[in-house]
């Protein structure tokens, strides 16, 4: 201990606000173990005041300047030991705003999470129904196409139909035509009475048989 952390008993009483007296009767008493000697005489050291203060009952003032120069603050223990709680609590008070702001960072991540989830959930949803949809409408172009093929099948039969009908129309017009011309040749090498005869008998013409006019036949020239 150097002589700065040491308080003469004179000095020492001021502090305590009680006479010298009054202190070395408690040192004599053996009521003040906190004292020591130093170069011959009682001392008490600096940070042992408050403690003998409260033990006491005796006020203690702090701010006595002695002529030494020995009691002019606060102890630098003391000192040390406030700022250390003040540092101590303002990193309390820091570290508890930190994590409320963690805890409301974490809450905001967690919402932010749940609703990226829930969008996630709807587009895989339209993915399924947008490719549900797709096999639907590959299945209807399937059938249409399908359809297509057949009846440009059938139209195709359709228009040979067609085109044999027409050729045979044509084929049984020219034989008509030629029968005609027979029937003709016949009626002229016939005389009148016969031709007339021949027109009184002569079947009608099927329904849908196109009528044909009877005109003399025209003489035939040599």
């Amino acid at each position: 201990m150097n002589s700065v952390d040491l308080l003469e008993i004179d000095h020492a009483a001021e502090a305590f606000g009680v006479t010298p007296e009054t202190l070395l009767r408690r040192l004599d008493g053996g009521a003040l173990p906190e004292a020591v000697r130093h170069n011959g005489s009682w001392t008490v050291p600096s940070e042992a005041l408050p403690d003998i203060a409260q033990r006491e009952g005796w006020p203690l003032d702090l701010t006595t300047d002695g002529d030494q120069g020995q009691l002019t603050a606060i102890p630098e223990q003391l000192d040390r030991y406030i700022n250390e709680t003040m540092a101590a609590h303002a990193a309390v008070v820091l570290a508890k705003t930190q994590a409320t702001a963690a805890r409301a960072e974490a809450r905001d991540l967690a919402k932010e999470v749940r609703r990226l989830s829930d969008d996630l959930d709807a587009e895989r949803a339209e993915r399924e129904r947008m490719a549900a949809a797709l096999s639907e409408a590959e299945k209807s172009q399937a059938v249409l196409e399908r359809d297509k093929a057949v009846a440009e099948a059938r139209a195709d039969e359709v228009r040979k139909q067609i085109d044999q009908e027409r050729l045979e129309r044509s084929l049984l017009t020219a034989r008509l035509s030629e029968l005609e011309a027979d029937r003709e040749d016949a009626l002229v090498s016939m005389g009148w009475w016969s031709r007339l005869r021949y027109e009184r008998r002569r079947p009608p013409p099927p329904p849908h048989a196109p009528s044909l006019p009877f005109r003399p036949p025209e003489p035939r020239q040599k």
